[in-house]
């Protein structure tokens, strides 16, 4: 496209901006989860469902979306744990003695009712997907914790009810499930406004960040095509998400540097955003060979964003100067006795990765300031406050 093609693309866009109007139901609604930026955030949702599904909790549901749950995963199956738990078994129980658990041995949520002998427990699944043996870790466990006679009910929730890595033992089960029975239940019984509002909302939220809405993808289809350059060109020329990334989390380090007791380095750059705490540099400040651009520090804590692996953060240690040599191998010996994952059991002879920390998964990078508080700021307080004072404690143990 020549330059004044594409300023006529754009300002054809401009000039039917009405057609965007459809879409003001979605990115205009005041929705209390998109505002609390708990929308795309999946303990937030365990939160909410963990909620929903307490027949205590003052949603007015009582225990009908919990037998909802239960009559889903009973209906038509044969699981051995379930004990022959049957659909009308579960209409005729009393839940009234549920307790909802929320992360009790990492598992999402946890409900157990000691009258009806009876374990749910749902995986919540959204932008993630399973890690190695977790569903078989979490059935191995709760068999041993509760007794033979219970009822095992596992549940595998995902957006789109993808099934799980243990057919045999877990149920799938997806956000549409939830969309549905909620929705109904709203209608069918009577609840306080207040509660309303909260749980229409959550609907809304699923609708727009969890499963794939049809009528919002035929809105923007319809919007596409019919200003396919426009968009092209805005797509083509849209702010980097590594670099915005990178930047924000130079920008937070700097205005925080005091809080953290950290020296963040200048030379940031698209991939690498690097610092060294404080009494760190005080012992071993100068006894870098020029690291990068003159930096002395023997050791770096360098943030790593790339789009296919997200960000990581790895603690290295760096190039030495000739006379502080042995220094660097204490520092080695000192990761290696402290049991760090790291790749090989050597030195090498410039930059060697002792530890590695994942901070952000590559599917949950996002481009909107909206969403950094939860996926960047979160972690790196909770890094500062609770895991660098550790290593700083071990690494200092060198000199």
């Amino acid at each position: 496209m020549t330059n004044d093609e594409k300023m006529k693309a754009i300002n054809d866009l401009v000039s039917d901006i009405d057609c965007l109007e459809p879409l003001h139901e979605w990115t205009n609604d005041l929705n209390i989860f998109s505002m609390l930026k708990l929308d795309r955030v999946e303990i937030r949702h365990s939160n909410m469902l963990s909620w929903l599904l307490n027949p205590n909790e003052l949603h007015g549901l009582n225990d009908k979306l919990l037998k909802k749950f239960l009559i889903y995963a009973t209906k038509g199956t044969n699981i051995n744990i379930m004990k022959k738990l049957t659909p009308v078994d579960v209409d005729l129980m009393n839940l009234d003695d549920a307790v909802v658990y929320r992360e009790k041995d990492n598992i999402d949520i946890l409900i157990v009712s000691e009258s009806s002998q009876l374990v749910l427990a749902i995986e919540n699944k959204i932008g993630s997907s399973e890690h190695s043996n977790q569903l078989e870790k979490y059935k191995t466990g709760l068999l041993k914790d509760y007794p033979n006679n219970y009822h095992f009910v596992l549940i595998y929730l995902t957006p789109d009810g993808e099934e799980s890595s243990d057919t045999d033992n877990w149920i799938s089960m997806s956000y549409e499930f939830i969309l549905e029975e909620i929705s109904n239940l709203i209608n069918i019984y009577k609840i306080s406004d207040k509660a309303r509002l909260y749980i229409e909302d959550y609907i809304k939220a699923i609708r727009r960040s969890v499963v794939e809405d049809k009528e919002i993808v035929d809105i923007c289809k319809k919007i596409y095509f019919k200003h396919q350059e426009a968009f092209d060109l805005i797509f083509e020329n849209k702010p980097d998400l590594i670099s915005h990334m990178s930047d924000y989390i130079y920008n937070y380090l700097v205005e925080n540097a005091e809080k953290f007791d950290i020296n963040v380095w200048d030379n940031h750059t698209k991939h690498y955003v690097r610092f060294t705490p404080n009494k760190l540099s005080a012992v071993c400040g100068h006894m870098g060979s020029g690291w990068i651009a003159n930096q002395t520090n023997l050791i770096g804590f360098e943030f790593q964003i790339y789009e296919d692996s997200g960000v990581n953060l790895a603690v290295i240690i760096g190039p030495a100067d000739s006379q502080y040599e042995d220094y660097r191998q204490k520092l080695f010996d000192v990761a290696v006795k402290h049991n760090y994952k790291m790749k090989g059991k050597t030195l090498n002879n410039k930059w060697k990765t002792i530890l590695s920390t994942n901070f952000v998964a590559k599917n949950k990078l996002d481009i909107k300031d909206e969403y950094m508080e939860d996926t960047i700021e979160v972690p790196i307080d909770n890094y500062m406050n609770n895991t660098l004072p550790g290593i700083i404690t071990d690494l200092l143990e060198a000199f």
